[in-house]
C-alpha cells in the first residue's frame, strides 16, 4: 500500500488495523501518519509498535497523543526513543 493510500485511512480505519498490521507498517507511513490517523491508535496498536517503528514517530506525534495512550509504551520502546521523543512524552503527560 502506497504512503498516499494509507494517509486516506481515517482514524477509525487506523484503530480497526490488527496487531500484525501494526507491525508491518514502514517507517514512512508511521512518520506520516496525520495527528487523527495517531489520535486513532490504541494503547494495543501502539504496544505493537516495533523499534524501528517507535523511531519514525516525530515528537511532534507524540506530543499529540492523549495520556492514555503515551500509557501504551513499554519500557523497550521508551528505552529505545531520542531524547526529543522523550521529551514529547513527558510534555503529553504533563
Amino acid at each position: 500500500m502506497s504512503q498516499t493510500q494509507f494517509g486516506a485511512f481515517s482514524s477509525t480505519q487506523i484503530n480497526a488495523l490488527t496487531v500484525t498490521q501494526v507491525q508491518g507498517l514502514t517507517n514512512s507511513q508511521v512518520s506520516g501518519m496525520s495527528f487523527a490517523q495517531v489520535d486513532g491508535l490504541s494503547t494495543t496498536q501502539i504496544r505493537a509498535f516495533t523499534i524501528t517503528e517507535i523511531g519514525a514517530l516525530s515528537p511532534t506525534q507524540i506530543s499529540a497523543m492523549l495520556p492514555s495512550q503515551i500509557a501504551g509504551f513499554t519500557s523497550t520502546q521508551t528505552d529505545a526513543m531520542t531524547a526529543a521523543q522523550i521529551a514529547a512524552v513527558q510534555a503529553a503527560r504533563a
